[in-house]
């Protein structure tokens, strides 16, 4: 098994592995933002609009200042596709852990996890998601172009 991965004793493709680490440092990141920008934006929003409005700006602007940040990483990689991938993983970990705690919580409490799940974790991957998508495709076509 170990031996579809490697050729010649070296490993063929990093890919995977590379944009394994970067979603786990994006989760960070965006863990970081929430962390640090929330209290502040809850404070001032907190005071002119509505519950439901508040929570779902101030998960919109932290998840995007959390994918201004990730997105740094774009124009650092000698590998774009590392980046888009790493979405990817951040996606489906995101997946398995609601879907984990969905599983462990009684249906009195899934109302408010469902809430809690749309605000805060598929804000932000919406958000990454669409601008790592555009990031890429506006990088592949600037290759393409360049190539002809």
């Amino acid at each position: 098994m170990i031996n579809l991965f490697m050729k010649d004793g070296r490993v063929k493709s990093t890919l995977l592995l590379n944009s394994f680490c970067f979603s786990i440092a994006f989760f960070a990141i965006y863990g970081l933002t929430y962390g640090l920008l929330m209290p502040g934006l809850d404070h001032i929003l907190s005071r002119f609009l509505p519950a439901t409005i508040c929570t779902l700006l101030e998960s919109g602007i932290c998840g995007l200042v959390g994918s201004v940040i990730c997105s740094t990483c774009f124009f650092l990689m000698k590998d774009k596709r590392v980046f888009l991938a790493a979405y990817i993983w951040l996606f489906i970990i995101c997946a398995v852990l609601i879907v984990g705690v969905w599983n462990q919580i009684g249906p009195s409490g899934r109302n408010s996890f469902l809430y809690i799940a749309v605000s805060y974790i598929w804000a932000p991957m919406l958000a990454g998601g669409i601008l790592s998508v555009g990031l890429y495709k506006g990088w592949f076509l600037k290759e393409k172009r360049q190539r002809i």
